[in-house]
């Protein structure tokens, strides 16, 4: 997952916009999720069972993906696009929740995954208001 989001961004022009960015690493987070399947899903799920030693390895890398995400929601922030008092760690969070837990429901036959992904960047930057209120 780390490794498509950093590709995704890499593959943005420069100078990208932080929204862009947001849009590009919700659609590569997503797409390793959903397209990837058995083992993406199980390393979420059984990440707590893991033999501490591999659990140490993980966490490392858990922390490094953490902030890659931190750094793009502070680039959100600091463009204005993101309430500057949002905590970033929280936001984080959220969107990694939502984005995970659609391994269980989500069904590509319905809706391509980046409609998907434009859905829950929509949602996090504007909630679920209308556009046009």
């Amino acid at each position: 997952v780390s490794e498509a989001v950093r590709a995704a961004l890499a593959a943005l022009p420069e100078p990208a916009a932080p929204e862009s960015k947001l849009y590009a690493a919700v659609e590569a987070h997503l797409r390793s999720l959903l397209e990837l399947g058995a083992y993406t899903s199980a390393a979420f799920r059984q990440f707590g069972q893991l033999p501490a030693e591999v659990r140490s390895r993980h966490t490392l890398h858990r922390q490094r993906y953490a902030e890659q995400w931190r750094e793009l929601l502070s680039e959100l922030q600091a463009a204005g696009d993101i309430d500057s008092n949002l905590d970033l760690g929280r936001a984080r969070m959220f969107l990694f929740g939502g984005m995970n837990w659609s391994m269980e429901w989500f069904d590509a036959d319905k809706s391509p995954v980046e409609e998907y992904a434009a859905e829950v960047c929509r949602m996090f930057l504007h909630g679920a208001r209308p556009l046009d209120s």
